[in-house]
């Protein structure tokens, strides 16, 4: 049975596109199809002998649990450093230790002492 793609890319890059992303396809369908390109090829999930290579920065940085696929490598466990550091922020929020002094904003002295003696009204000033 032909292959299809090995006469579709050739027709896109006729009809003038200018790169071509080649995603899931096996490395050496991808390899020839960039041999006979005059376009960048841009591989995810396509073997090294694309043009160039994609990856979601979501995989990259390991944002997401659970299934990846085969193409994916992830260089940091993203997932769990933002998992521990959202963990180590609802605490330290519960624990009344954010915000802190540092983190808020303070009136200028002369304004504070002035809200310092202000009273809301009572009923008796507005008779």
């Amino acid at each position: 049975m032909p292959c299809v793609c090995s006469t579709t890319h050739t027709c896109l890059q006729d009809a003038g596109c200018f790169a071509l992303v080649l995603e899931g396809i096996p490395s050496e369908l991808a390899a020839r199809a960039a041999e006979s390109l005059a376009i960048p090829t841009i591989g995810i999930g396509a073997g090294a002998g694309c043009s160039g290579q994609v990856l979601v920065l979501h995989n990259v940085l390991g944002l997401t649990a659970g299934h990846r696929p085969r193409f994916v490598r992830t260089y940091v466990d993203g997932f769990k450093l933002l998992q521990d550091a959202l963990s180590r922020w609802t605490a330290d929020v519960r624990d009344g230790l954010f915000p802190g002094a540092h983190e808020s904003y303070q009136l200028p002295e002369a304004i504070g002492e002035l809200i310092a003696s202000w009273a809301p009204p009572t009923a008796s000033d507005e008779l």
